[in-house]
């Protein structure tokens, strides 16, 4: 199955109460898992493409800076291990400032910074990187629209994200 990758949006106040109480956690997920239909306000599943995403962004298996590093940032909830590691939240505040740099970044410089051989060498999650790179490319753009949707409309929301890998 591997590791999947979730981002949940939900208001300050949720993630508050998140936050307070940690094992929470497993109680927002049993009552959002069924929310996986994609809907660009609600939630967006990254599936395995989440490292490429990160790496893209960022040129960085781990780190980068923020806020593009966001994809592996944010306030970790408590020490609940949901599946590999606790849940992250990123609070509205940073959610605008992500969203104002996806705004920023152009498919030119996504495709530009999505280097299959730099991906490999860096040991890039999920290791697909020797598939044909006209497939990967137009797989890959198409998750980071669907993820720039996404935080453009958790930022005109004032949402806060919690995000899952599972």
């Amino acid at each position: 199955m591997g590791m999947c990758y979730t981002l949940f949006a939900v208001s300050e106040a949720a993630a508050q109460q998140l936050l307070d109480t940690p094992t929470s956690i497993h109680d927002f997920l049993a009552e959002h898992d069924g929310d996986h239909d994609n809907d660009a306000a609600k939630v967006v599943e990254l599936e395995k493409s989440w490292h490429g995403l990160h790496f893209a962004l960022t040129q960085s298996p781990w780190a980068g800076l923020p806020p593009l590093n966001f994809l592996l940032a944010g306030q970790t909830i408590g020490d609940e291990d949901i599946g590999y590691g606790p849940a992250r939240i990123l609070h509205a505040d940073d959610v605008m400032q992500v969203e104002q740099s996806l705004a920023n970044f152009s498919a030119s410089k996504f495709a530009q910074n999505f280097n299959l051989a730099a991906m490999s060498a860096a040991d890039i999650y999920p290791q697909i990187w020797d598939e044909p790179k006209e497939d990967l490319l137009t797989e890959y753009q198409e998750y980071f629209y669907v993820l720039k949707r996404f935080m453009q409309l958790a930022a005109a929301g004032k949402q806060a994200i919690v995000i899952t890998v599972r």
